[in-house]
């Protein structure tokens, strides 16, 4: 097992539109600011993982465009190995389309592009990092049998699997048949178990549920009420910081980061999300994707303005 945390997953570039409101049907209205900015889940995490110090490998599709090459150089100035980097010369880069309300809500359209172009064929090329990780970081932004292929070559070699369960959909509960963790949020939960999440006890019957599945550790993340882990001991409710939301769109990407990087290190899984809802607070008062990611520095002013991890 080596010392680098793999991400596997999406790069899109993200077109961010601030407006106070997002419109309702047939409705329109004004924005206030509008900025491109790469992101996607899987490049969001790397990137996240990275400023916190983290040794990262990052492998996702883009295309020869220029938004490709946006995200290409965005990546090697984050110091983001970019080796296993694949392009597509048919496919369009994947592009997000995010809609920011004053009150920091977000509603996000994604055209995945080139991200649904990363096949097996591409597993297979990175196969030896997979093999050689001390722990691997997945999302659901990439074909499905690519994930179920790289989980199950981790399983083989006992390399720990963490997956992200976004973006919301319903698949068979099987896919997470040994994965170490698995966090989804409130609306990803629902799309999987068919649980309507409205409470604590809401969230412990759909953990319980993604549990039976097969998975060892079940987070699942609920905004601003925190998170709750279950596995075999029983369910634990950490409650999430105070903070005044300025954007959540990277909030959840930040959270499952530190959660990976915090248990890679040796940490329990409760510390792990604790330090997970420190990162995605302080991620959620920052405006944009990828810029609003801390560095380890900042989350430590973070905690200790606040007191300590809690």
């Amino acid at each position: 097992m080596g010392d680098h945390i793999l991400v596997i997953g999406s790069s899109n570039m993200d077109v961010f539109i601030k407006t106070a409101k997002v419109p309702a049907a047939g409705e329109s209205s004004f924005g206030s600011a509008m900025s491109f900015l790469p992101g996607g889940k899987g490049s969001n995490q790397a990137t996240a993982l990275a400023r916190l110090g983290a040794d990262v490998r990052f492998s996702a599709k883009i295309g020869k465009d220029s938004f490709g090459d946006g995200i290409y150089h965005t990546l090697l100035n984050e110091k983001l190995d970019p080796a296993a980097l694949f392009i597509d010369e048919q496919t369009a880069t994947g592009v997000a389309f995010i809609i920011v309300e004053e009150s920091g809500e977000n509603r996000i359209i994604v055209l995945p592009g080139a991200n649904m172009a990363y096949q097996e064929a591409e597993v297979d090329q990175v196969r030896p990092l997979i093999e050689s990780a001390r722990i691997v970081l997945l999302q659901l932004e990439i074909p499905i049998p690519s994930v179920k292929k790289i989980i199950a070559i981790a399983r083989r070699h006992k390399v720990p699997v963490v997956v992200d369960a976004g973006p919301a959909q319903s698949l068979p509960l099987d896919l997470f048949q040994g994965v170490t963790i698995l966090s989804p949020n409130e609306t990803e939960a629902r799309a999987l178990t068919g649980v309507a999440i409205a409470d604590l006890d809401s969230a412990k019957r759909a953990g319980k549920i993604l549990l039976a599945s097969g998975a060892q550790i079940v987070v699942l993340k609920l905004g601003d009420q925190g998170a709750l882990v279950g596995d075999a001991t029983g369910f634990r409710h950490h409650r999430a910081y105070a903070i005044e939301a300025v954007d959540t769109t990277a909030a959840g990407d930040a959270f499952s980061a530190a959660l990976t990087f915090y248990y890679s290190r040796g940490y329990s899984i409760d510390e792990s999300v604790k330090f997970a809802n420190a990162v995605g607070a302080l991620t959620a008062t920052r405006a944009g994707s990828l810029r609003s990611l801390p560095s380890r520095e900042e989350v430590a002013s973070f905690v200790s303005a606040r007191g300590g991890i809690s």
